[in-house]
């Protein structure tokens, strides 16, 4: 068994970032508030941040294991993430596809294709539920895939700190590249050009490579990273600008590329620099720890409660409804996530080994 890996807050405030990004993204804001609506239009970006996360944190729990027992137990790995992963989203699409039936809303969104869709995670490539839990498909596909790609390296002799894994994971990276270089040929829409894995699965590869680097180079991270700590975390903020000023399909090709790029550059940055132990980063560190949850059920707070509510009182044109929403996702997310994930997170652990930080 590994030892357990340690949360980390600087890794928390970044996922805590990154779901208010694309919780903002899902809300509307008067007109009034320019600021508020840039904000909107680039939130986005947060699901490229939780990408480069996801890559970076999930391959470190099988090199962190690779470094601690120089053995790989693989089932274990896939049976963690499962329990993270599927029983919080089963509960959600089961107990909203009821809800939205009952309602008697859509009969073509509360349809049984649909519902077959999310329940197989292949919610990217044909339609589910809800818009935004295609990227959970790209991410379930990347677990199962690093799992498998880290398992044929360790079985067939390969050291997991060797040129093995960053070599795949550049592969990984030039192949999506190229994908959507070819894509770009043909007019966009976010099916086609945005949601499929393949053309998603470079910002993962590369979440993987830092995660190499961070665990079997240490020594060259420290010699010739960590003094540039700073402006790698300012380049980062700075690298994550574009979306806030151009359309998606302004930035389907190397925009991502320079996205997920300058989403590393943070990741590492903050890693480095670290955030001050004081309440409000605790706070907002603990929202991270619980993104999950609150991801999970942004989505019929934002998109159905929050805009019923507003017109039943008449303020659908003023700021409250975004603010409602937001504190809503939070508050509901961060209670389902006690309901619902944290039990079935224990018993996990009570079967297998502690990784906290998963």
């Amino acid at each position: 068994m590994s030892t357990p890996q340690p949360r980390v807050m600087s890794l928390d405030v970044l996922r805590a970032a990154a779901c208010l990004l694309v919780i903002a993204s899902h809300s509307h804001f008067p007109d009034r508030f320019p600021v508020l609506q840039t904000l909107g239009k680039g939130g986005w970006a947060g699901v490229d941040l939780f990408f480069v996360l996801s890559g970076f944190l999930v391959s470190g729990i099988l090199f962190h294991e690779f470094k601690t027992t120089h053995s790989l137990n693989i089932g274990r790995f896939l049976l963690r993430r499962g329990l993270k992963i599927y029983p919080p989203f089963y509960f959600f699409i089961l107990t909203t596809a009821t809800y939205l039936t009952l309602l008697g809303n859509d009969a073509s969104f509360a349809s049984k294709e649909r519902l077959l869709t999310e329940l197989l995670f292949v919610q990217n490539f044909w339609p589910g539920f809800w818009g935004y839990t295609w990227s959970l498909a790209v991410e379930e596909h990347f677990y199962i895939t690093v799992a498998i790609l880290v398992w044929m390296v360790f079985a067939f002799g390969k050291r997991l700190d060797g040129i093995a894994i960053p070599v795949i994971m550049i592969a990984i990276a030039i192949i999506a590249l190229l994908l959507r270089w070819r894509l770009a040929q043909i007019p966009f829409h976010l099916k086609t050009h945005w949601f499929p894995t393949q053309l998603r699965m470079d910002a993962l590869a590369f979440g993987v490579l830092l995660a190499h680097a961070w665990n079997f180079r240490q020594d060259w991270i420290q010699r010739w990273l960590f003094p540039w700590r700073w402006q790698l975390l300012v380049a980062g903020v700075g690298g994550c600008m574009p979306p806030f000023q151009f359309e998606k399909s302004q930035l389907s090709v190397l925009g991502l590329t320079a996205l997920y790029l300058s989403c590393g550059s943070l990741l590492l940055g903050l890693r480095m620099v670290g955030v001050p132990n004081v309440p409000l980063t605790r706070m907002i560190a603990a929202m991270g720890a619980q993104s999950y949850s609150i991801y999970l059920w942004h989505g019929p707070i934002v998109w159905n409660l929050v805009p019923k509510m507003a017109a039943r009182f008449h303020v659908e044109h003023s700021l409250l409804p975004a603010v409602a929403g937001l504190s809503l996702s939070i508050v509901f997310g961060i209670l389902m996530a006690h309901l619902v994930e944290s039990p079935i997170l224990e018993l996990r652990d009570r079967w297998t080994s502690n990784d906290a930080q998963a």
